[in-house]
């Protein structure tokens, strides 16, 4: 009788932790992580295929993510993110210092990370 009630011990540690862990999620209000959940991002139509790709691969990997690309001008897409309807962008320049000096003022920090090089090689 010992000798099961020491074999289910460590199982019944594996199912408090991983409720615990479940319960933290649910009491920070949110399911989404970096790997998981939902979002919008805003693309510059001549970065199409690049994103589409990114997008496929990542969503592949990560069942639980979903991400919906809109497909504009690289001045419609800086003016979503302006205007907070998207969460991130990329384009092909980095924001003026006035955008940064706007978003600060509404107290959202802009990052910003480059992602490729363009060359021209003669050959």
């Amino acid at each position: 009788m010992k000798m099961k009630i020491r074999s289910l011990i460590p199982v019944l540690l594996a199912a408090l932790v991983a409720f615990s862990c479940k319960s933290a999620v649910s009491r920070m209000g949110t399911n989404e992580t970096p790997t998981r959940g939902n979002i919008t991002i805003g693309v510059d139509e001549s970065y199409y295929p690049l994103s589409e790709a990114e997008v496929n691969t990542f969503e592949a990997i990560y069942k639980d993510a979903e991400i919906e690309q809109i497909y504009a001008s690289e001045d419609s897409v800086l003016s979503l993110f302006m205007d907070d309807s998207i969460r991130l962008m990329i384009t092909s320049r980095p924001m003026t210092e006035n955008e940064v000096a706007y978003l600060r003022s509404n107290l959202i920090v802009v990052r910003t990370t480059k992602i490729a090089y363009d060359a021209l090689a003669l050959v």
